[in-house]
């Protein structure tokens, strides 16, 4: 938990700290800061608060078996060695226990990040960065585009943005686009991105 909201503190900070972010109302970014630190700060307090309670009960558990041993050596033994000796190895083995299970804990909550990149690795990736065909190092050397039958889907399961579009564009041919909001403008020049989810496009003879 401490690992998740944590990235929410350093976030805020880079914003304020790049030139070309505007902060619109300095009073709602301080807002929006100070809900971060408090609850980065509330994850923390209950990180430190479940490290204590773990600690208090396993120094419970370690000096009832401690009392254990002893009243057991005490009435079941006669010999002071095999006292001792049972004495030692109890309150080692609990101590060994503790900074096992201690370790552990903070092993886990240290694996945020590498829990993160490996959730990343298994995120599919966006088509049209892995081309078998490139242009080549000339390319454009017309500057043509042409569009048949286009149709343009943001996701796989939603329903295409744009539907059966059909340009061809000369070189050196200037073209305006012009349409009422949502009407599909920028998705139409997002469609010309090899990372789009298109078919049937090419630009100076190129199909991206």
């Amino acid at each position: 938990m401490v690992g998740t909201v944590k990235w929410g503190v350093y976030w805020k900070y880079l914003r304020a700290a790049l030139p070309v972010v505007l902060i619109v109302s300095l009073a709602v970014f301080f807002g929006m800061v100070q809900g971060t630190w408090t609850r980065n700060t509330a994850a923390a307090i209950m990180l430190k608060a479940s490290t204590r309670w773990l600690a208090i009960r396993g120094d419970s558990l370690s000096n009832f078996l401690v009392t254990s041993v002893s009243a057991g050596a005490l009435f079941a033994t006669q010999s002071p060695a095999l006292a001792g000796m049972s004495l030692t190895f109890a309150a080692e083995s609990l101590e060994v226990c503790q900074y096992g299970i201690r370790m552990a804990s903070e092993t886990e909550s240290h694996m945020t990040s590498v829990e993160r990149v490996l959730n990343y690795t298994n995120i599919e990736p966006e088509p049209g960065y892995s081309n078998e065909t490139l242009p080549a190092e000339s390319w454009p050397t017309v500057g043509s585009l042409t569009l048949q039958d286009l149709s343009l889907a943001y996701l796989k399961e939603a329903p295409p943005v744009l539907k059966n579009i059909s340009v061809n564009v000369a070189d050196k041919e200037k073209v305006g686009i012009a349409g009422r909001t949502g009407a599909g403008k920028s998705s139409l020049v997002a469609a010309l991105f090899p990372n789009a989810r298109t078919s049937r496009k090419s630009c100076d003879s190129f199909a991206a």
